[in-house]
């Protein structure tokens, strides 16, 4: 266990602590450490594989999140509300299409 916490793990906590009653309910871009894992040993096993690869996922609300957790993990304290800025397109698109 590494004696601070990383930038990830900070976001994580600070959306799901059950002391908040209130998060944003951005989109996040959230991947599966085993697809990480998996996509990884692929391009080992491909000696043509070159150059950089994404390994994305679709943009998830974090209320939906949030919903699937609880629907997992039912006793865990969640944030009760979501709130938005503003409703913002986001253009960017990453393709796992390389992979």
């Amino acid at each position: 266990m590494q004696p601070t916490v990383n930038s990830s793990s900070k976001i994580l906590l600070n959306y799901f602590k059950g002391d908040r009653e209130t998060v944003e309910n951005g989109l996040r871009n959230i991947v599966d450490v085993r697809d990480v894992a998996d996509a990884l040993l692929l391009l080992y096993e491909k000696p043509e594989a070159s150059g950089r690869y994404i390994c994305n996922s679709y943009p998830v609300k974090v209320s939906d999140m949030i919903n699937i957790l609880r629907s997992l993990y039912p006793t865990y304290p969640y944030p009760k509300k979501f709130f938005s800025f503003m409703e913002v397109e986001d253009n960017s698109v990453y393709s796992s299409e390389k992979l």
